[in-house]
């Protein structure tokens, strides 16, 4: 079987780029999920997006996810994703490995029962993983899991940790997670999509200089 787990900065960063995933513009800056304006911005929906690279892209994620768990010796019940960005890779590895789903919003419902986690654990004291495509400040997938903890229909959950695609690594948002007692565990971060872009000529220097100093400035 093929070792994902070793590739996957370089082959998921190379996918986010031959999909045009990566923009970069250091004269009008983008607009995060965080509010924040960054001159790079990454979309790793479109990993789920063409058919043609559905597959691929899909295996490389999940083998990905299969051998962090193992690695960390994480037994899953349950496999919870933040919608929309987890949805997809949460569901195929749930399918996958015959767990238990659910989807959970960022904040709970204005309508209906005012839920913000659907779906339901197996048992109470479930142990579950919450799965997201990206991460910024993290803020949204520390409240799903807030929330597990507290209580899905009187069931409450163990957090065994947080996966994401893709991660900025912000040194403020790693304080977070560690501060909740939450593991967070990615495929690659927004620095190795860059080192990659600029290794292989997709990126300048310049754009390494601005997206560092982005970085820096909201890291803390």
């Amino acid at each position: 079987m093929i070792n994902f787990l070793e590739q996957t900065p370089d082959e998921l960063s190379k996918a986010l780029f031959d999909l045009d995933a990566v923009t970069v513009n250091l004269s009008q800056h983008i607009e995060l999920s965080s509010g924040d304006f960054s001159p790079l911005y990454c979309d790793a929906h479109v990993l789920a997006c063409p058919p043609s690279e559905r597959s691929t892209s899909a295996s490389r994620v999940l083998f990905g996810l299969n051998d962090i768990f193992k690695r960390n010796n994480v037994n899953v019940d349950a496999v919870v994703c933040v919608v929309p960005g987890g949805a997809m890779w949460a569901g195929c590895y749930a399918n996958c490995e015959g767990l238990h789903y659910l989807y959970a919003l960022d904040k709970p419902k204005s309508h209906g029962l005012h839920n913000q986690i659907e779906g339901f654990l197996p048992k109470d004291g479930a142990k579950v993983v919450v799965i997201d495509d990206i991460i910024t400040t993290g803020r949204t997938a520390l409240s799903v899991c807030n929330a597990l903890r507290e209580g899905v229909k009187g069931r409450k959950a163990e957090i065994l940790g947080v996966f994401t695609i893709v991660d900025w690594n912000f040194t403020a948002t790693n304080k977070r997670f560690e501060e909740a007692g939450i593991p967070k565990m990615s495929l690659v971060t927004i620095a190795q999509i860059v080192d990659y872009g600029v290794r292989n000529g997709l990126l300048s220097e310049e754009d390494k200089r601005q997206i560092d100093i982005f970085y820096q400035k909201h890291c803390c």
